[in-house]
Parts: structure tokens; C-alpha cells; sequence
């Protein structure tokens, strides 16, 4: 699995990147967003060559070290892919409508972060040094960051975008998100062990990014060729329950 992540990791970048070349032509803001989340998985394939060359070739602990610099990085860089995306056309009243949405989720979910990861992490890491717990407590904050993104993917992502690539970036950071909070977790407790099943999850969330790449392509190339008409999918579904999930949020915070 050391050797596996950073083969699938570039992989998934250079699908990206070809991707951001040739979206280009289509928009110049579509080509920067999706350049920098190229980007943000290029800077993760060197963080997991960084730990598999720590712990398979040199034999050494991979946690806390350089690797981490690299891991940290990709989460502000992903958010500001996601943010670069086009947004739909909205009027002043439901951006408020929106930002309070996305607020209310937001501290739904730092709750249960702090409740249930970084309450615990503060309180039995305490004895540990401080650079430790620093790094310790950054991963479920870049949890929340794309946390943040996820939820501007679902209410900012404009009709003109492809439905099927934004949904499989959606399932990015959904993987990215549900694989770190149980390392996390596992970590908690003591017992993470490296190469485990679990380390199947972060290869599962870079192979949907190199799907998300490789389907945008495709969806590119097919409106050269003849345009296609918008569709009422799952998309629309998903919109539908969107002015929903605040009040879902707020319900699982109080229980």
C-alpha cells in the first residue's frame, strides 16, 4: 500500500492536469480551478512517496515528519479548487440564504469534530510536545476545510457544469473526510496500524478524483462534438433537499 498511494495519487494528478489543459479552451476559470486541484493532489503524491520512502525504505517512524507538510498542504489547496469553480447566479437574498445554510452545517459539524476527535485529541495528547499536538490537531481541521468545500460543491456549483465529474469529487472528499476521521480516531486510541484496510480509503478518494478528471474529459470532448442538452438528474434531486439539510444538521448537533 506505500507503494500503491503515490502510484494512484499521480495517476490521478496527471489525468487532472491533462484535464485543466484542454478545459481551457471552454473557460479560463474552469481551467485554473481544476489546475489547482490538480495541484493539491500532486502535492499529496509527494507527501505519501515522503512516508513510504520514511517507512519502507529508511525504516523510521513517518509520524510526526516532512510527510506531514505535504498532507497538511493539500487541504487548503483542494479548497481553493473548489472555490475557483464557477458559481451559479444568485440573487443578494439567497446568497444570505446560502452563507447561513453553510454556517449552520459548519458548526453542526465543528461540534461533532470537537466532540468526538479534537476535544479527545487536546486532552490525552496534553503531555506530548507541542509540535506534535499541533500536527495532530491540524488533520481534523483540514477535515473541516474540506468539509467547507464538500458543502460548496453542493450549493455553489453552477448548471453549466457536468453533473457526473462534480458529483465524483463530491465523493472525493467525502472518502478523504470519512478515512481521516477514523485515523483519527484509530490514532485516538492507539490503534492505527499502517497498511491496514483503512489505508484502502485514501486510495479509494484519489481514484474518484482521477474518475471526476477523466469524465469531465470526456464530457468536454462529447460537447465538441454535439452538444447535449441539460438534464433533470441527480443533481436537481440533491438541490431539491438542499434548503433541508441545516435543519438535519442542527437536529444530529442537539442529539
Amino acid at each position: 500500500l506505500d507503494v500503491i498511494s503515490p502510484v494512484v495519487d499521480l495517476m490521478a494528478g496527471i489525468a487532472l492536469f491533462i484535464l485543466a489543459k484542454n478545459s481551457a479552451i471552454r473557460s479560463k476559470r474552469f481551467a485554473i480551478a481544476w489546475g489547482t486541484i490538480a495541484f493539491a493532489t500532486l502535492i499529496y503524491t509527494i507527501a505519501d512517496t515522503t512516508w513510504a520512502i520514511l517507512e519502507v525504505g529508511l525504516k523510521e517512524q513517518p509520524f510526526p515528519s516532512i510527510a506531514d507538510v505535504f498532507y497538511l498542504a493539500y487541504y487548503p489547496a483542494f479548497l481553493m479548487g473548489v472555490f475557483l469553480m464557477p458559481d451559479k447566479p444568485v440573487t443578494s437574498t439567497e446568497q444570505v440564504t446560502k452563507v447561513f445554510d453553510i454556517g449552520i452545517i459548519l458548526v453542526a459539524a465543528i461540534l461533532g469534530f470537537w466532540n468526538f476527535l479534537i476535544g479527545p485529541i487536546v486532552l490525552s495528547n496534553a503531555s506530548k510536545p507541542l509540535f506534535e499536538q499541533v500536527i495532530l490537531l491540524a488533520y481534523p481541521v483540514g477535515d473541516l476545510v474540506l468539509f467547507g468545500a464538500l458543502l460548496l460543491i453542493i450549493y455553489n456549483h453552477s448548471d453549466e457544469q457536468d453533473e457526473i465529474p462534480i458529483f465524483l469529487l463530491a465523493g472525493t472528499l467525502l472518502a478523504m473526510i470519512i478515512t481521516d476521521s477514523i485515523y483519527g480516531y484509530q490514532t485516538l486510541l492507539g490503534t492505527y496500524v499502517s497498511g491496514d484496510l483503512l489505508d484502502i480509503g485514501w486510495i479509494v478518494s484519489f481514484l474518484l478524483a482521477g474518475l471526476a478528471g477523466i469524465s469531465q474529459m470526456t464530457a468536454i470532448q462529447s460537447k465538441n462534438i454535439v452538444p447535449i442538452p441539460p438534464r433533470d438528474g441527480f443533481s436537481n434531486r440533491l438541490k431539491s433537499i438542499g434548503p433541508y439539510l441545516p435543519f438535519f444538521w442542527f437536529v444530529g448537533a442537539f442529539i
